[in-house]
């Protein structure tokens, strides 16, 4: 079947590359755009059932306000004096916003009680208009033009809170997007320029790819505002790095195979032909064990994880089809010119290095398996101390504004001031003033790591607020498991004394929920994923002990990754922890995505064991063809990844540099080194129960 498409995509070349072009411009007339259904707020992808959810709630129906957001003007002075000494800043700032008229910005209030304890600055409290994106974006433009204007010399006036951190998250993503896409595509033009030092070369995924994202965005958007489910807002920096490594790595297989092809003499119609469909299979079960990987982040019952998934499928099964249409058609089209100007690729290459390594590991396979476990398990074992890092700051960009004014807020405050838990008092036989003095009371004589003060009272009086604050930073493990064991028991233990319920709610209380559920999701999203995967290689390769040990062979990349990325981040950088995503996506994409490089070496040597070659010289031959375009593919992949550390957001940051070091990891000492040694230890038995040899009638 797979012959039949590639010889079909041969012929008719031109038909299939406008075929891909017409569903690209169909698309685009016809379907949304991915950032038209992108969801940044954490609480939006927890499960309905959580504590904080169902308090967020309580809440909202208790102190409605649907119609206002918030925004926080910061005022300080260059100097670092207190504020207080220069009279009539902030009312200033104050009555030019009053005076303009902006459009949605509802109220402007300056209480001479928001200030730091030492005076050094003060805080405007500001209420905006629950609008759409573009007309929040606007007003806030709007209310930094008039702040500028009017602010006076030596003295700072920045914009923060949410609708500020959104406005300046939406530009910066739209800025790192545009910054990593560059990036990825230099990154992708060096690399493929290196492997085949023929510019069309090169060119190929920079003009397939884009295509394959712009469609996949488009039916991912589709399919989720037809399902009514939502999209993280990472996705699309997501896809980008993932469709160009992908997509890039089964051109450069393609590649790889067509030059061995022209090399032995075959005519480039013929070579095009068997290099696509012997690489079929390869692409065929790397899309499967992406697919399923992806697939498994359904079971998740955080929503991050749950709509990754959808939107990477399409993506990948897209690459797959045109990998096996649009590609062929495009060097059908090109021939062997494909590599001009070029001219290496008309002999066979000595390759020294790979041979000597070859040789190496046929030689002492035992000796290199040992020593490649050891360092793995090694660099693995850092990955104990690692810490999830559940911040809100962690996910936004640090140079921004808004970013910079927040900073000032948490230097000028106590950590947990600045980001409270909220206990909401409830009651049937109502609720006033008297009881939240006395509710805070009595969680004040708990001994617990913060203050609690009254807080208002609903106007329909029938519920009230405490206030609670964190001695320490109320998103950090510590507080968060104060929280768990201390704060709400005893929340709990004050309300069945005074004969009413409570619920806690704030950013405090959506973490603990994110910490619960993200255990949960890494545990049964690894475990299925891992068996899943297992079980598709399995039959994918027709052998148990081969599907088996490939799968334990990359999850031990992942683990010295994961280790990696704790040493780095948090040991030789200093920072509080590696942000909470990055456990899954680093397995998840590393076993799905390195998986595919063990797959080529495996399937290699069972090729070149099928051809007559004893279990020693399959693998030395296997690996001098495959390894090169392992490793090529491995430093193209790991290199769209590692671009994410332009964007500057320290989750981002992290979770892609983690997520290069583990398919280096994959492609080099797992794929490279590793199975081949094992495929030396094990000989045939690696293909139980299936019989490989050399073919019958040979």
């Amino acid at each position: 079947m797979l012959g039949g498409t590639v010889r079909f995509s041969q012929r008719h070349r031109l038909a299939t590359i406008l075929a891909w072009l017409a569903a690209l411009v169909a698309a685009v007339v016809l379907l949304p755009g991915l950032g038209s259904v992108t969801e940044s707020e954490q609480a939006a992808f927890l499960p309905d059932s959580a504590d904080s959810v169902a308090a967020a709630e309580v809440e909202g129906a208790a102190f409605p306000d649907d119609d206002v957001s918030t925004a926080v003007l910061v005022v300080s002075l260059e100097s670092g004096a207190p504020v207080a000494d220069s009279p009539g800043v902030v009312q200033g700032l104050v009555d030019a916003l009053e005076d303009a008229g902006i459009e949605h910005l509802v109220a402007v209030g300056s209480d001479e009680a928001a200030v730091s304890e030492d005076g050094t600055v003060r805080f405007v409290d500001l209420s905006l208009a629950d609008v759409g994106a573009d007309e929040s974006d606007r007003t806030v433009d709007r209310v930094r033009e008039v702040v500028a204007d009017a602010t006076p010399e030596g003295v700072v006036a920045e914009l923060t809170g949410n609708a500020a951190l959104n406005h300046d998250g939406r530009e910066a993503a739209a800025e790192s997007e545009l910054v990593i896409s560059v990036a990825t595509v230099v990154v992708i033009l060096v690399l493929m320029l290196l492997a085949f030092r023929g510019i069309l070369a090169a060119l190929v995924p920079v003009l397939v790819v884009p295509v394959v994202y712009e469609l996949a965005a488009r039916v991912t958007a589709a399919l989720a505002s037809e399902w009514g489910w939502p999209v993280d807002e990472n996705l699309p920096l997501i896809l980008t790095v993932v469709l160009f490594g992908v997509g890039t790595d089964y051109v450069l297989f393609i590649l790889f195979r067509f030059r061995e092809g022209l090399r032995e003499g075959i005519e480039p119609r013929a070579a095009l032909e068997r290099a696509t469909v012997r690489t079929a299979p390869v692409l065929g079960s790397a899309a499967l064990t992406v697919t399923i990987a992806f697939a498994a982040l359904g079971l998740a019952t955080l929503g991050f994880y749950r709509t990754l998934g959808p939107g990477l499928i399409v993506s990948v099964l897209l690459m797959f089809l045109a990998a096996t249409t649009l590609v062929p058609a495009v060097l059908s089209l090109l021939g062997r010119g494909v590599f001009w100007p070029s001219r290496p690729w008309r002999r066979q290459p000595r390759r020294r290095l790979v041979g000597a390594l070859a040789s190496g590991v046929v030689a002492h396979a035992g000796g290199v398996a040992t020593v490649v476990v050891v360092l793995m398990l090694g660099g693995g074992a850092a990955a104990v101390a690692f810490q999830p890092d559940f911040s809100t700051t962690s996910a936004l960009d640090p140079s921004t504004e808004s970013s910079r004014a927040l900073d000032t807020l948490g230097d000028s405050l106590p950590a947990g001031t600045l980001n409270p838990t909220r206990v909401v008092i409830t009651s049937d036989s109502g609720v006033d003033e008297a009881l939240v003095e006395e509710f805070a009371t009595g969680l004040a004589g708990r001994d617990l790591p913060g203050e609690a003060v009254p807080g208002p009272v609903a106007e329909s009086g029938d519920a009230g607020q405490v206030v609670f604050a964190f001695d320490d930073d109320p998103l950090r493990n510590a507080s968060l498991d104060a929280f768990e064991d201390r704060l709400r028991p005893a929340a709990e233990s004050v309300a069945a004394d005074l004969g009413v319920d409570v619920v806690l709610t704030g950013d405090t209380a959506t973490s603990v929920d994110l910490r619960t559920a993200n255990n949960r999701d890494l545990l049964v999203i690894g475990g299925v994923a891992a068996a899943a995967i297992m079980l598709g290689l399995v039959l994918a390769l027709r052998g148990l002990v081969a599907g088996v040990t490939l799968v334990l062979a990359i999850v031990l990349g992942v683990v010295a990754a994961l280790g990696a990325g704790v040493v780095l981040f948090q040991q030789l950088l200093g920072e509080p922890g590696l942000a909470f995503n990055v456990p899954i996506v680093l397995y998840v994409f590393v076993l799905a995505i390195g998986t595919d490089y063990t797959i080529l070496v495996v399937l290699r040597i069972r090729e070149e064991r099928a051809r007559g070659g004893d279990r020693v010289e399959a693998v030395r031959a296997a690996m001098v063809q495959a390894v090169p375009s392992v490793v090529a593919a491995g430093l193209i992949l790991a290199g769209t990844f590692a671009a994410l550390v332009l964007s500057g957001v320290p989750a981002t940051v992290q979770l892609g540099a983690t997520v290069a070091i583990g398919i280096v990891l994959a492609a080099g000492p797992v794929a490279s080194v590793l199975m081949p040694a094992v495929a030396v230890l094990l000989g045939d038995r690696l293909w139980w129960p299936a019989r490989v040899g050399p073919r019958r009638g040979r």
